[in-house]
């Protein structure tokens, strides 16, 4: 029963899966619960979302990992900045058998729309998704979208990844982008700085997040997997990452407590 619980709730945290109701009182039991894989609209502080489409469409190519690197720069005025990398490699080397698994087209094109959901009014988003995405007149977009409550730019990237041989260079493509986050979220020496990362729904693998903060010169850097939302806390040149508070969390604590083994007796 332990296993089956840490099993289920995971999944749900990690967003492996979910839940949607047409009925509006059971759709909002799994909004608060986390069921439902939403974004999170009331969080105090800076906040971060990549959302790729690849990872949703028929396009799927199931050996394209990605990682994310986030340089913070944050000013003796207190004003952050940020500069994103994501940087997708296949490592796979090509198997013609398993062709459906890179692509249903057999173009050996990786294909996604990548989308960034940052705290609204920040400054103008610059971006490198042009030369990224292949096509001549392709330009990224950014706007606030009011729904979701979040500045976005929206980019295209897409590469050759045929590895044919294990000698051959690790094919891969890389998307760059900079803000400036909004004044009201400026670092306060006494409050901190903390940002929300939110995980992409079904990429039930995670990806790597490196997070940079440079502040009087020093650098402070941390590492993890986003196995499931996560929360980045960093004040008086110490950072910390911890899992974003799910209303699940206390199922599992709940059922590790029971004492099982006596329904053995």
């Amino acid at each position: 029963m332990s296993k089956i619980t840490d099993i289920f709730v995971s999944s749900i945290n990690g967003k492996d899966i979910g839940f949607y109701s047409e009925e509006e009182s059971m759709q909002d039991f799994f909004d608060k619960y986390s069921m439902s894989g939403r974004i999170v609209k009331d969080f105090n502080g800076d906040y971060f979302h990549l959302n790729e489409a690849q990872n949703c469409s028929l396009k799927l190519n199931k050996f394209v990992r990605d990682e994310v690197t986030q340089d913070i720069t944050i000013s003796d005025a207190g004003d952050i900045s940020k500069n994103v990398n994501v940087t997708w490699i296949q490592p796979q080397v090509y198997d013609d058998s398993l062709k459906l698994q890179y692509d249903p087209d057999g173009f050996f094109t990786y294909r996604a729309w990548v989308r960034l959901f940052v705290p609204l009014e920040v400054a103008t988003f610059e971006s490198d998704g042009l030369k990224r995405s292949g096509f001549l007149y392709y330009a990224p977009k950014e706007y606030n979208d009011d729904e979701m409550e979040k500045a976005v730019s929206d980019n295209i990237i897409r590469f050759d990844h045929r590895r044919l041989k294990e000698e051959d260079p690790i094919p891969g493509q890389e998307l760059n982008v900079s803000y400036d986050l909004p004044s009201n979220l400026n670092y306060v020496a006494n409050n901190g700085y903390k940002m929300l990362i939110q995980k992409h729904p079904g990429k039930s693998w995670g990806e790597k997040y490196i997070i940079n903060i440079n502040q009087d010169g020093q650098v402070h850097t941390v590492e993890f997997i986003l196995d499931r939302d996560k929360v980045v806390n960093y004040k008086d040149g110490i950072i910390s990452v911890e899992n974003y508070e799910s209303k699940l969390d206390w199922l599992v604590e709940l059922v590790d407590g029971l004492p099982l083994n006596l329904l053995d007796n």
